[in-house]
């Protein structure tokens, strides 16, 4: 699941996202010198990336925990560890989606298909999953004394 709803968006970025189409590279091999030399992505580069995930990944947690802390429902009981959860997990899945949206320079067909499937697959599952009714599953009893 994983794997198709995060990793899928990443891979057709990697494949589609193309400056130039490969005429314009075989006729001009050394626009991509400089990549090949690794001058675009140094130590300092990549050291901005993970302090760039490190931020996210604090708002992420932290702003939904922060919102939910003092919050009741109607029923007058906290919203618990689950929703707090489960919203922490959509606005990671949102906000991967925009970061990823926002480095694509070149939109085509398959990127959008997947961006939008991944989207609503997502968000199907996410509404099947919340509307299952606790111990549905589940046999026997889920602790013994």
């Amino acid at each position: 699941y994983q794997r198709r709803v995060h990793g899928v968006p990443i891979m057709a970025y990697s494949i589609w996202n193309k400056d130039l189409d490969s005429k314009t590279i075989l006729k001009y091999p050394k626009i991509y010198s400089e990549v090949q030399s690794g001058k675009d992505f140094t130590p300092l580069v990549f050291i901005l990336w993970m302090l760039d995930s490190i931020w996210y990944s604090l708002v992420v947690y932290f702003v939904p925990n922060w919102i939910m802390d003092n919050t009741t429902r109607r029923d007058s009981l906290d919203h618990g560890m689950w929703m707090v959860s489960f919203t922490s997990f959509s606005a990671v899945h949102i906000v991967m989606h925009m970061r990823l949206a926002l480095i694509t320079q070149t939109w085509n067909i398959p990127t959008t298909i997947i961006f939008i499937l991944s989207t609503l697959t997502y968000f199907i599952f996410a509404l099947g999953y919340t509307n299952v009714k606790p111990g549905l599953f589940q046999t026997g009893p889920m602790y013994s004394a």
